[in-house]
């Protein structure tokens, strides 16, 4: 099984757990052709479990699938909810926001930076872990950071300083084009 993980060369999470199922399934195979019960040729059911491992990873492309889960659901939340549960941050608001999930500033070009509460990202990416969707967040370029790198950013709201996590969707002209 460790050999035939191995020649697949999964990136690790979720291709790792893909790759050692398919490496059992070939060793299954390869063990039922040694007792003559499926008629293959030794070596069919490895390199069966192989091409499976990389029309597998071609569908669904290089990029992790729960990274692109934890990236529709932060659109998705925006999309449904940026004008009910985010108000500006200078606290202009034109109607009552309940249920706050943080607030929205704007870049120098006028684009809207959703500044999350704490909660409201946990509520976005809700079922994956928030260390991993920060990561994501950065990778992906859509995480505001501190000079250090940072993830969490300190923004005055209120008159008082709030830490948040600054979202900027790559594609969110904020209605200026």
């Amino acid at each position: 099984v460790e050999a035939v993980v191995e020649r697949m060369e999964p990136n690790g999470g979720q291709e790792a757990r893909v790759a050692e199922q398919l490496a059992l399934i070939a060793a299954a195979g390869e063990l039922a052709t040694e007792a003559g019960l499926t008629g293959w040729t030794v070596g069919a059911a490895t390199t069966a479990a192989l091409k499976a491992f990389e029309a597998w990873r071609n569908h669904r492309g290089q990029a992790s699938a729960e990274d692109q889960q934890i990236l529709e659901a932060v659109r998705s939340f925006i999309d449904r909810h940026g004008d009910s549960r985010f108000s500006p941050r200078n606290g202009d608001s034109r109607h009552v926001i309940r249920d706050r999930a943080g607030f929205i500033d704007r870049e120098t070009d006028g684009r809207p930076v959703y500044l999350f509460l704490p909660s409201g990202l946990s509520e976005a990416v809700a079922g994956h872990d928030i260390s991993r969707a920060l990561l994501t967040l950065k990778s992906a370029g859509w995480l505001k950071t501190k000079d250090d790198g940072g993830h969490r950013l300190q923004r005055k709201i209120d008159g008082r300083n709030t830490g948040v996590y600054g979202v900027l969707l790559p594609d969110d002209d904020g209605g200026l084009a």
